[in-house]
């Protein structure tokens, strides 16, 4: 009954509530087994939602801290195994179940010799999202690193589904013998779902927490 989610990113936070919650439901009957169980959450950064405003970073850990999930601050993972999270400062979590939220690598093209990679082996893309040196080819989503005005992309949804359409614009005006366009994206907000009548959303000057989050 303890359960191990790695990652405090959006996803990590609305599993983190979403599963307190249910189990709050589900044992409810059971205060034995309520005791027992357990939902860590394991974050590497110092705080949780690091892509929004620290105001809402300090509210989504102090509710989900009162939903009864074990906050782990500036905690790394070196391993999981079927029965086991070990921890890079070496100590251990045993559990059956382990969530991963933190991310991922990007699948290796064949050959990366002439490819020029960021973290996570994502291939740096020009700004119309196409590949140094090759004319043709096209990277978006978790395998391309993008940096528009200075600024890198989380790696979101949103992002990638936006990256789909402008490659399939630009792919398009190739074939007609035109130049491929830059990327424009457009940032609608984030937002994560704490757990029951209570949310997080930022988007521009736009901060909103709790129910009106929701």
């Amino acid at each position: 009954l303890t359960f191990v989610i790695v990652g405090g990113g959006p996803t990590g936070v609305e599993i983190a509530g979403g599963l307190s919650e249910l189990l709050q439901t589900l044992l409810a009957d059971y205060p034995k087994l309520r005791q027992q169980s357990e939902v860590i959450l394991l974050q590497s950064r110092d705080r949780l939602l690091v892509n929004f405003p620290e105001i809402l970073s300090t509210y989504t850990a102090r509710h989900l801290h009162r939903k009864g999930v074990k906050l782990q601050f500036s905690t790394r993972v070196k391993r999981v195994s079927p029965e086991v999270v070990e921890l890079e400062d070496g100590r251990m979590i045993s559990t059956v179940t382990t969530i991963w939220t933190a991310g991922v690598e990007a699948n290796p093209a064949t050959d990366t010799t002439d490819l020029p990679t960021a973290r996570k082996g994502k291939i740096v893309v020009q700004s119309t999202l196409k590949i140094p040196n090759y004319a043709n080819v096209y990277a978006i989503g978790d395998v391309a690193y993008v940096k528009l005005r200075d600024e890198v992309l989380a790696g979101v949804a949103p992002e990638a589904l936006q990256q789909g359409e402008a490659a399939a614009h630009n792919i398009l005006k190739q074939i007609r013998g035109e130049s491929p366009q830059p990327f424009q994206y457009i940032d609608k907000g984030r937002a994560a779902i704490i757990g029951r009548n209570s949310g997080v959303v930022s988007k521009d000057e736009l901060q909103l927490k709790g129910i009106s989050g929701w």
